[in-house]
């Protein structure tokens, strides 16, 4: 009897994998997401949303509310600030993505993210997240150290860009 009802498990795991392929195929670019396995990420895939930009748009204003984590699929979108303005401080292209702090500690944006080609993001929003964690708590475990992993990487780097500059630049930041 628990054959019958292991089977049809594996068949809707099968097809919930085979239903998102591409999104994974995408996740997999990401080092991140490398301690998750498909089922997963197709988990994941499930909560997000695609959205398509055009060249020009503002995806997120500084000031703006964020609970999300946005994943760049194809194009490219600039993070920029008043102090920088014109150009962005940086350019994120397929495969980077932003918004990462702002699905544990929703805030205002700290910067506009304006989209310097035609995009595609996936759209992860904290509430569908937290849904996710609740019914698949190893899926969580693996995700949330992978992020926490990203976050220290991209802390440890952003001291060291303090401590490369001269002492009077220091005081500005």
């Amino acid at each position: 009897m628990k054959k019958s009802t292991d089977a049809p498990q594996t068949e809707d795991l099968t097809k919930l994998v085979n239903d998102f392929r591409d999104e994974i195929a995408f996740l997999r670019t990401i080092p991140m997401f490398d301690a998750l396995g498909d089922v997963e990420l197709a988990r994941l895939c499930q909560v997000t949303a695609r959205r398509q930009y055009p060249a020009g748009s503002v995806l997120l204003a500084e000031g703006d509310f964020n609970d999300a984590l946005y994943l760049v699929r194809e194009g490219t979108v600039g993070l920029f600030h008043p102090a920088a303005a014109p150009k962005p401080f940086i350019e994120l292209g397929r495969g980077r993505f932003f918004g990462q702090v702002s699905m544990f500690d929703p805030a205002p944006s700290s910067a506009t993210v304006r989209s310097c080609t035609d995009v595609e993001v996936m759209c992860l929003r904290a509430r569908p997240l937290s849904d996710l964690f609740i019914q698949h708590p190893g899926t969580a475990t693996r995700l949330l150290m992978a992020i926490i992993q990203d976050l220290a990487k991209r802390h440890r780097a952003m001291l060291q860009r303090v401590k490369d500059q001269p002492f009077v630049e220091r005081h500005h930041l």
